[in-house]
């Protein structure tokens, strides 16, 4: 995979960059931003940009399954996908909730991205050290 992706080309990112995982560090910046910003108008912007982090990740995401998968195990592997990706929304929010009931909604926000971009970092560690030594 030395090529640059369509969006890394776009966003002149650099090679080998994956555009999951710039959408999800820049999914994590963007919710650090949006925190210590109170007023009405100014979230709009940030919450633009997670909204477009979010599209860049689930389609990447997808994507990548539905090429990768052989063709007999695609289904399975997709219902387990969305299971996950959809499944996990209830858990978020509920977790989100705890932690803005036990602190408050900008401490909450703050954990979340600090949990974000720790999963970032691990999972872009593991892609380094253990697949790319895989292939």
């Amino acid at each position: 995979m030395g090529r640059k992706t369509p969006l890394a080309q776009t966003l002149n990112c650099p090679k080998n960059s994956d555009d999951g995982q710039f959408g999800t560090i820049l999914d994590s910046l963007t919710l650090l931003i949006f925190i210590p910003v109170m007023l009405v108008y100014s979230p709009l912007l940030t919450l633009i940009v997670l909204g477009f982090c979010g599209i860049i990740f689930g389609t990447t995401g997808n994507t990548l399954l539905q090429t990768t998968v052989p063709d007999h195990l695609r289904g399975r592997v997709m219902s387990l996908y969305f299971l996950l990706f959809a499944g996990s929304t209830p858990i978020g929010a509920s977790f989100i909730g705890v932690l803005s009931t036990a602190f408050n909604v900008s401490d909450a926000l703050l954990m979340c991205a600090v949990l974000c971009a720790l999963g970032v970092g691990i999972g872009w560690v593991y892609d380094r050290r253990v697949l790319r030594r895989a292939v």
